[in-house]
């Protein structure tokens, strides 16, 4: 009766797992010896309208239930009323499941060697992983092609010291696009040729080995910042001014719902929201624009290294799907594993000394020079001194210095101040 009574609760659990109500995500072995399935339960409808329109509240979009089985097998109540033919099986299956245990630590080791690998050995000869990221506006979700990239940065990560570097490469930067020589704002290279294209150009006109990339759309940075628990941060009088437009917006492209904030100053922020600061422009510059998502990504930072490791774990399965990208689990497990030891350690905008003017039909910014400032990058990326551009970014540097008539050397502008920006600030000097 007692094997009868295991095959009823196996049936019953198989329905539970087969029932309509939930979708399996994903599985885990945990420190306990159990084994951790993850549910997702649907969405529930709750409507909530902001400026008109209806969508669903961004917090209830990642309703995740976990659930732990407990080991189904247990010590029988009399063991002297065993009888042999029993005794003989339960051996037999002890030994079966001790195979399959030592079967299971074997790919585990496996698994754990591969990762290693790749983030030890995958990456340029200096130690430092170097990626480069975008981030797309398109209305119907696509990550490639036919979509202007908002976001331009080349991001590097000393897996050693766990330092992050970020540099955002201004969107409106006058540099050669492609290499039969067509030349144009840099977002540009992502609408005519999608990541490929993107970061070919990046490698020329700034002399870098990019070893992977990354794109996301507003959509997925508003879901990960909301299973995040959302941010903390202060709005200026004239960003307030703006922000629910955005914030409308955001709802309408990204399909999650929000609402619109009451006051300025110090506000804690949902995915839509933060996305929406992001994206602020209207009110000032596009230099001030990147200042402003790099502190989304700084904050968020933040707020991952206080995330359990189910929320971490949750965080990955949920939002790499979404993105284009060459960067897989066996790349950000480990990191999101040891997420305490990294931390961004400087963030600047690209070029460093710049000027505008018009060329063509179009407001561009221009390099002062475009050599120097790529001696200026790989000393804050990498911390080379001494660096020597290659003879294709010179030539680059030529050619912007004739099309803009602006070929001078110039200091260093100052980095863009938002109000936003004193929090982290004040953190770092505690």
């Amino acid at each position: 009766m007692e094997y009868g009574n295991d095959l009823e609760r196996r049936r019953r659990s198989r329905q539970r797992r087969n029932s309509d109500r939930y979708q399996q995500q994903g599985c885990e072995n945990t420190s306990r010896g159990k084994l951790s399935l993850i549910y997702q339960r649907p969405k529930e409808e709750k409507e909530l309208t902001v400026m008109g329109f209806v969508g669903q509240r961004a917090e209830n979009s990642y309703d995740w239930e976990y659930e732990e089985y407990e080991e189904r097998q247990s010590a029988r109540s009399d063991p002297k009323k065993k009888r042999p033919v029993e005794a003989r099986k339960k051996k037999r299956k002890k030994k079966r499941k001790h195979l399959f245990l030592l079967f299971e630590f074997l790919v585990l080791l496996v698994v754990m060697t591969g990762a290693y690998y790749v983030l030890k050995f995958r990456n340029t000869g200096s130690g430092v992983w170097t990626i480069a990221i975008f981030g797309v506006d398109s209305r119907n979700g696509g990550v490639e092609k036919g979509a202007l990239s908002d976001v331009e940065m080349v991001c590097s990560i000393d897996r050693e010291t766990g330092e992050i570097k970020l540099v955002s490469v201004y969107r409106d930067t006058y540099l050669e696009i492609k290499e039969d020589g067509t030349y144009h704002k840099i977002n540009e290279a992502y609408f005519k040729g999608g990541h490929e294209q993107a970061v070919k150009a990046l490698e020329r006109n700034l002399d870098l080995t990019i070893d992977d990339y990354a794109t996301f759309n507003w959509g997925a940075v508003a879901q990960a910042i909301g299973i995040l628990g959302g941010i903390d941060l202060e709005i200026s009088d004239s960003e307030f001014q703006y922000i629910n437009g955005f914030i409308t917006e955001t709802v309408e492209s990204t399909g999650f719902g929000s609402y619109q904030l009451e006051h300025a100053g110090m506000n804690h922020l949902d995915g839509v929201q933060a996305v929406a600061y992001a994206r602020l422009r209207l009110m000032d510059t596009d230099y001030n624009r990147t200042a402003r998502q790099r502190l989304v990504i700084q904050l968020a930072m933040e707020k991952a290294k206080q995330a359990d490791l189910r929320t971490l774990t949750t965080l990955v399965k949920t939002i790499l799907p979404q993105l284009s990208t060459s960067i897989g689990m066996e790349d950000i497990l480990p990191i999101a594993r040891n997420l305490d030891k990294f931390h961004i350690a400087k963030a600047g905008g690209f070029p460093f000394s710049r000027g505008e003017t018009h060329i063509g039909r179009r407001d561009c910014v221009v390099p002062l020079t475009l050599e120097s400032n790529v001696i200026q990058l790989h000393q804050f990326l990498y911390g080379i001194e001494d660096y020597q551009p290659s003879s294709t970014v010179q030539q680059i540097s030529a050619k912007i210095a004739s099309d803009s008539g602006m070929g001078e050397v110039a200091e260093n502008a100052p980095e863009a101040k938002i109000v936003g920006q004193r929090i982290l600030e004040e953190a770092s000097s505690q």
